[in-house]
């Protein structure tokens, strides 16, 4: 489709983590304040 998908999430907010890690690869962008991290979805391989 060619768009990508950015989103944020708390460290913190581990079943938001795991749910995401669990279909999608996972990049970190860059580190935010408050324990937030920028992410980037990729499609899993």
């Amino acid at each position: 489709m060619g768009f990508r998908l950015f989103a944020t999430i708390s460290k913190k907010n581990v079943k938001s983590m795991a749910s995401s890690k669990a279909v999608n690869e996972v990049r970190v962008i860059k580190e935010l304040a408050d324990d937030y991290i920028y992410v980037e979805y990729l499609l899993k391989k």
